[in-house]
This record gives structure tokens, C-alpha cells and sequence, in this order.
């Protein structure tokens, strides 16, 4: 439980720190991602590999983007499907306005992270949620660790 509020906090402070540093705005938000991006990010977010028999079947066959945009945003197809997996992750729902600017982000980050395929969505994807935990917060890290260096003064949405 003490971890599933530490991610829904973190989750939101990361969202908004992302936006406001990026200076995404509803203005953005009307017209939403471009296409081109989410065709790099759908391109760039592999499946998961590895051991299938330990990954949660509900996060399994998604793509990387579709997982983020779930633990960031609390939307997408990830949320439409299984609209439990909010509660059970301990996620905060963004608006639609913000979820259309942190897609564009979320793009950015796995076409310049390709590690994270091997590395943090095998373990969102886990049913431990001990090692799901681990790799969210790992993710957080390395994504703030982006935007920092990448999104001054704004990442290119």
C-alpha cells in the first residue's frame, strides 16, 4: 500500500514537472500528438521479452508507449481495457489535455531510451508487485532524468 501511494505521488509530480517544464498547454492539448510521433514510439515500443509466464497477461502484448502512457497518465488503451489496473497501480488520472501532451514526451523518451525495453517495462510488466514498483521507480528516474537534459526549454511538442 506504502508503495502505491510513493507511485501515485511520484507519478503526478513527475507529470507535472514534465508539463510545466515543457511548457505543454491546453492550446497543445486540443490538437494532440502528431502522428509521426506516435508512429516512432509504436515502432520503438517492443514488446516485452522475456520470461512471459511472470508478466501480468494484462500488460503483457502492450507496447511500451501504451505502458507508459498508463502509469503516467492513467489513460489509453492500457486504462480503457482495464480500468482496474488504475487502482491496483495506485495512478492518478490526468486530464485529457495533459495525457495528449505527455504522450508526445513519452514518445521522445523511448525513441531516446531504448534500453528501457529490456530493462524497466519488463519489470512494470511483472506480476511481483515488489519488482513492478521497482521498475516504475526506475523509470521515473531515468524519465526526469530526460526531461532534465532534454526538454530545456522544451522538449519539441
Amino acid at each position: 500500500m506504502l508503495a502505491r501511494k510513493k507511485t501515485a505521488l511520484l507519478t503526478s509530480t513527475v507529470v507535472a514537472l514534465t508539463l510545466s517544464l515543457t511548457g505543454v498547454s491546453s492550446a497543445y492539448g486540443a490538437t494532440g500528438y502528431a502522428t509521426s510521433e506516435v508512429a516512432a514510439a509504436t515502432s520503438v515500443g517492443v514488446r516485452a521479452a522475456g520470461d512471459e509466464a511472470a508478466l501480468d497477461p494484462r500488460l503483457a502484448s502492450s507496447t511500451d508507449l501504451e505502458l507508459l502512457l498508463l502509469i503516467m497518465t492513467g489513460r489509453g488503451v492500457l486504462a480503457d481495457a482495464h480500468p482496474e489496473l488504475i487502482a491496483e497501480l495506485g495512478i492518478t488520472v490526468s486530464t485529457q489535455t495533459e495525457a495528449d501532451g505527455m504522450a508526445a514526451i513519452a514518445a521522445q523518451f523511448l525513441a531516446a531510451s531504448p534500453a528501457f525495453s529490456a530493462t524497466r517495462a519488463p519489470a512494470i510488466r511483472s506480476t511481483d508487485p515488489a519488482v513492478r514498483d521497482q521498475g516504475i521507480s526506475g523509470f521515473m528516474t531515468d524519465f526526469m532524468a530526460y526531461v532534465m537534459s532534454h526538454c530545456r526549454p522544451s522538449c519539441t511538442v
